[in-house]
């Protein structure tokens, strides 16, 4: 099929960032070709960041336009003297209602627009929206000037004059929509929205005029809650998909504002409203307590009607996911059971959205910025002996998402059971406490290695843990004190069968000398002698089935001659 004259002027650029400039990987023809290979190239690790810009050919000034579309990853932090507003460019009226020229708009106007209760969408189709946020004292022209100052970062042209060309631009738009209002655009008055949506079926330009006529309605409905409720009255399931477009788009600015979420999704804690949010994007509200406006969105986001506002409930979760503040008022591992419980709330709908490996990889993030070497410090300051240390780390690793983050808490662990001035801790409990000291040690080994640690880190912790277990048995003589107790072989081995039934060896060196010195007690020609010498039968059967009862409890095979 022949490509038209507008997508032959059209290529997107694939790029790579590392070692503090950008490479080019690849030039191809499509979006989706190019964001699937930004996606590719950016899992393998080579790049600190990948991105795709859309080229686009202006045969007026006979060059290349581009727009960054997509970018994976962290560039370079930024100095200074950089700004941080995007680099949309905009030559007609119509590249302000693009995504992207939305987004910057948004961005640049963000406080204003919040006092205001106003969105990008309402300005762009109203002039008297305009109007205000032109009366709003300088804030427009400061936005006007940001924007010409990070385009002509990458234009090299002076700042005055793209300056005049993005004035002309707003003064295109601004005739565009006179024009409209000349001709008689449509307006929702008091007649059904159903019946002007279906007498504007055959209008050129339908989508552009409904807009007007929404932004013009919505002006007599004050604060951003009557706005929804509002554009929510007017929804229905069986809209034309144009018509569900227009309304999709005009809801999800409105939800754009974070005092509406905390309105319609009110919660204590941060994660809790996170949950909401999530519900909402996936559309399930069902037998949540949320106010009317919600459950009403849900239902139509359910039936993946508002793609629009589905994707700006997740923008609120990853703004969220990449801030400083703490979902939950209770420590590190309250923190990290919030991440876990957001993981499994977001479901299906979302992580197709974000995809899976990114939205891992961003609640990774979070968790490695909660792990640093202060609030770790912090939260082990709270446990005075090394056990209680290695305690804490091993409730925190339960809850801990992504490799790396383990590997950071397995550091710390190691060095509790290794160095030489904890030894003492483990090693010399008081004497009447070693059969806890010894079922302290077995217990933390049993969590090390029922834990997601990597096995080497597992190996080592476990096996430094066995090493003092054995310390204990040897430097006590628990073996040699119970062969030289006054009872007969059979007892002493359902000693040792109790003790390992308890928990008081931990698993290697430790409980396999516990099972040999079992076992030998067992071999003993007296231990047989012992149970023959039962006073009935019933007592000799009651004798081995206590026997046999602690050899399962303790995880050991019974002897032939049982």
């Amino acid at each position: 099929m022949q490509r038209s004259r507008r997508q032959r002027d059209t290529h997107y650029e694939v790029h790579g960032f590392r070692k503090n400039h950008w490479t080019l990987l690849e030039v191809l023809e499509t979006r989706d070709e190019a964001a699937e290979l930004a996606e590719r190239s950016y899992r393998t690790g080579a790049y600190q960041a990948v991105r795709v810009l859309r080229e686009r050919f202006d045969p007026g000034e006979g060059a290349y336009d581009s727009l960054e579309i997509l970018l994976l990853g962290r560039k370079r932090k930024p100095s200074k003297h950089d700004s941080d507003m995007p680099a949309v460019f905009c030559k007609t009226a119509t590249d302000l209602y693009t995504p992207e020229a939305r987004r910057a708009i948004t961005r640049l106007l963000a406080p204003l627009l919040d006092g205001l209760e106003l969105t990008t969408v309402e300005i762009l189709y109203s002039i008297d929206n305009y109007k205000r946020v032109e009366a709003a004292g300088t804030r427009l022209l400061q936005a006007v000037q940001q924007a010409a100052v990070a385009q002509v970062r990458e234009t090299g042209e002076p700042v005055a004059e793209r300056i005049r060309q993005i004035q002309s631009v707003i003064s295109s738009a601004l005739g565009a929509l006179r024009r409209a209002e000349e001709s008689g655009r449509p307006r929702i008055g008091e007649g059904r929205f159903v019946d002007l949506v279906a007498r504007m079926k055959s209008l050129g330009g339908k989508e552009f005029l409904l807009s007007m006529a929404l932004a013009d309605d919505l002006r007599g409905h004050e604060g951003t809650r009557a706005k929804l409720g509002r554009l929510l009255s007017l929804m229905r399931f069986d809209h034309p998909a144009w018509a569900l477009e227009v309304l999709d788009l005009f809801l999800s600015e409105q939800l754009q504002h974070r005092r509406l979420i905390q309105e319609i999704l009110p919660a204590q804690a941060l994660i809790d409203r996170l949950e909401l949010i999530a519900a909402l994007a996936r559309g399930d509200l069902d037998g949540r307590d949320v106010p009317d406006e919600a459950q009403m969105l849900a239902r139509f986001l359910k039936s993946r009607l508002l793609p629009k506002c589905r994707d700006v409930l997740i923008e609120h979760i990853v703004y969220e996911l990449n801030t400083k503040r703490r979902f939950t008022g209770e420590g590190l591992v309250g923190e990290f059971a919030a991440l876990g419980r957001l993981m499994s709330a977001l479901g299906e709908p979302v992580i197709s959205v974000l995809g899976e490996s990114s939205l891992r990889e961003m609640i990774e993030d979070r968790c490695a910025r909660l792990l640093n070497p202060q609030s770790l410090g912090d939260f082990l300051a709270l446990a005075p002996t090394p056990a209680e240390k290695l305690t804490r780390l091993l409730d925190l690793e339960r809850q801990t998402i992504g490799d790396a983050n383990r590997r950071v808490l397995a550091k710390y662990m190691i060095p509790l059971v290794t160095m030489s001035s904890n030894e003492a801790f483990w090693t010399r409990p008081a004497a009447a406490n070693v059969r806890g000291r010894l079922q302290l040690l077995a217990r933390l080994q049993r969590r090390v290695l029922a834990s997601d640690l990597a096995p080497g880190y597992k190996s080592r912790i476990g096996g430094a843990l066995d090493d003092m277990c054995l310390k204990i048995i040897r430097s006590n003589g628990v073996f040699e004190r119970l062969a030289g107790a006054d009872m007969s072989p059979s007892r002493r081995a359902e000693s040792l069968l109790a003790m390992m039934a308890e928990g008081c060896f931990t698993e290697g060196q430790a409980r396999a000398a516990a099972e040999a010195e079992a076992v030998r007690h067992m071999a003993d020609p007296a231990f047989l002698e012992q149970l023959s010498r039962a006073e009935n039968r019933e007592e000799r059967d009651a004798a081995i089935a206590r026997l046999r009862r602690l050899l399962t409890e303790a995880g050991v095979a019974a002897p032939g001659s049982l």
